[in-house]
């Protein structure tokens, strides 16, 4: 499995939140997406968002297409797991 490379906008928007605030948009995105390039995959539950560890400590969570939903707070856990629901 490879480190994702396309964080959607909610990630974006909450890394700038958390972490880089302050920031502009297409910036914090370059950024992410190059902290996620280095990162280790974490967890992979079947079915589920697989959450990947940066080398700065972040977590992100991926989705199985390789997309970051969101962006942790620095000292997270990974989330309480619950099977994801088919959008229809």
């Amino acid at each position: 499995m490879k480190p994702p490379t396309i964080a959607s906008r909610h990630a974006v928007e909450r890394y700038i939140q958390r972490h880089r605030s302050g920031w502009r948009f297409t910036d914090a995105k370059q950024e992410l997406i190059r902290e996620a390039s280095t990162a280790t995959l974490h967890e992979c539950p079947p079915g589920e968002d697989a959450i990947w560890r940066t080398q700065s400590g972040r977590l992100l969570c991926v989705s199985y297409d390789g997309t970051i939903r969101t962006v942790l707070p620095m000292g997270s856990k990974a989330p309480n797991r619950r099977p994801r629901r088919n959008r229809a």
